[in-house]
């Protein structure tokens, strides 16, 4: 144990109570069959510093349509959710057709995508047409805890944001909140080399309040150093592996060394590292790749909470 072990999460906690508008806790349909265990990537229940709330789901292969999460309000954080495709060969495939409604909008996902939802805006359903290759699906609180609240606790007394909205806005009124045509960011490559691309960027959309970019590892990229010394003194960090196994959803097929501070941190689980801002850090690079895997970094450069 090193004086940053506890900014990691190496072995994921089952997240499935912490939610209450996802499958079993709201009906008894409960969740769908291909979906994995709802895990918790990062929250301030396990890293005290932390200042945002992860979790992550595999979204395996069926040809079943399902509705997942249902409606429901964040009153005091906004959310970033992102559909992670698993094709290394082709990172914007999203290997099916997921459906998402933000404020009564609907969308239709066939890539890779992330949006960016502010506070106070009526999100979901959340569901899937069809799933031909699996996928990642990652939501991302704003806040160190989730808390969320839908139309029952509304008619119940227990939430005062605005109602739902009746009927559908004009079509487009949400578009700019989404990128779902990630392009390759020559500035933020991946360990080793990987190309990254950038999931979720100001420039894109202006009300985001983080920034992101993703990238696919694999063998070819294994022992190249990726990364310099670096310190933010203004933002937090947050470093995200995702191993790329749908049957073994916590293995991520490597080993990525992670220095905070000159100590450095090998890691061979799904999992995270909360940077708080002023810590020197970087990222070594990764060894023994035998499957590729997904690294994404996100600057918390503009988090409320």
């Amino acid at each position: 144990m090193g004086q940053y072990s506890h900014l990691f999460v190496t072995d994921m906690v089952d997240a499935a109570t912490d939610y209450v508008n996802e499958g079993e806790a709201v009906d008894e349909a409960g969740r769908p069959a291909n979906v994995g265990r709802p895990w918790r990537l990062m929250a301030r229940f396990d890293v005290p510093p932390a200042t945002v709330y992860v979790g992550v789901s595999w979204i395996h292969v069926t040809s079943d349509e399902a509705l997942w999460v249902h409606t429901h309000v964040h009153e005091d954080s906004d959310e970033v959710l992102y559909w992670i495709g698993t094709d290394p060969d082709n990172p914007n495939d999203l290997g099916g057709e997921a459906y998402f409604e933000l404020g009564g909008e609907r969308h239709l996902l066939t890539t890779t995508t992330a949006v960016f939802i502010p506070r106070h805006h009526w999100h979901c359903p959340l569901g899937w047409n069809h799933v031909e290759r699996g996928f990642r699906f990652i939501s991302m609180d704003l806040n160190p805890t989730y808390e969320s609240f839908n139309d029952k606790d509304l008619a119940a007394g227990q939430s005062t944001p605005t109602p739902p909205p009746e009927g559908p806005p004009p079509p487009g009124t949400f578009d700019h909140l989404f990128i779902k045509d990630a392009a390759v960011d020559a500035a933020r490559p991946g360990p080793g080399g990987a190309p990254g691309y950038a999931l979720m960027t100001r420039a894109r959309v202006p009300e985001t309040t983080i920034q992101a970019t993703y990238s696919w590892v694999g063998p070819q990229h294994a022992g190249g150093a990726w990364d310099h010394p670096d310190v933010h003194p203004d933002s937090d960090e947050l470093l995200v592996w995702l191993g790329g196994d749908p049957a073994d959803e916590k293995a991520l097929g490597a080993e990525l060394t992670v220095e905070i501070e000159d100590e450095r941190h090998t890691v061979t689980t799904t999992g995270a590292v909360f940077i708080p801002k002023g810590l020197r850090h970087r990222v070594l690079g990764a060894d023994r790749i035998t499957r590729p895997f997904t690294f994404i970094h996100m600057a918390l450069d503009r988090y409320q909470g």
